[in-house]
């Protein structure tokens, strides 16, 4: 079993470094004063989760058994985040907290990490190259607060991080999940072609019969 804390350069410190944070883009509108979505009514919709990866690399069967670092292939943290309304900082748990509860399932508004989760990966000199990855399940869902003038944004959080790996070779026959089918795009393209088919031998007549010529 390989750590992937280890084997990605420590991902929990690239996910961790990203903060969550509430849209702060100033062509939002701002929350009117003394709107609260704990003690306003709240309402959500069209909640969706979409699975993302957030880092990448590529080994070679050297580097991993070394222990070396691979090449890397994608570096993008997920921040929570609450995009087209400018809410406090504060809004992000309290949001979290809502739609958990509207939704029966987890949803995390804290920068997530993926240290200590571990897989299986086989080894050795033959080993094709790999491509090593950590993922979140995104979550986002529209919201709308009963305020005067009524509030409405998206709320983007998390509910799981994973940790992966996928060989960059043609494997017709394995079953990928939607991380696995992302990373594996993420190959060289010609280590996915499929092997050449072997040539069709021709039909073998029996001993003594000649094919006919026109």
């Amino acid at each position: 079993m390989s750590k992937i804390g280890f084997l990605l350069a420590v991902p929990a410190v690239v996910l961790a470094g990203a903060c969550a944070q509430a849209d702060a883009t100033p062509a939002t509108a701002p929350v009117p004063a003394g709107c609260d979505p704990t003690a306003n009514p709240l309402t959500w919709s069209s909640t969706r989760t979409t699975p993302i990866l957030v880092e990448a690399a590529r080994y070679g069967a050297a580097e991993l058994a070394a222990g070396t670092t691979g090449t890397p292939l994608l570096n993008q943290p997920f921040t929570p985040s609450i995009t087209n309304v400018a809410a406090p900082a504060s809004w992000l748990i309290d949001l979290g907290n809502s739609l958990a509860r509207e939704t029966g399932k987890p949803v995390h508004t804290d920068a997530p990490s993926a240290e200590g989760q571990s897989f299986g990966m086989a080894s050795g000199p033959e080993q094709t190259p790999v491509v090593l990855y950590t993922g979140v399940d995104q979550v986002s869902a529209d919201f709308e607060v009963q305020c005067h003038p009524t509030v409405r944004g998206t709320l983007h959080a998390w509910s799981q991080t994973v940790a992966g790996g996928v060989a960059c070779e043609y494997q017709p026959d394995v079953q990928l999940d939607t991380f696995g089918r992302l990373a594996l795009q993420l190959c060289p393209p010609d280590l996915l072609t499929p092997p050449p088919s072997d040539p069709v031998e021709g039909e073998q007549l029996p001993d003594g019969i000649s094919p006919e010529l026109n």
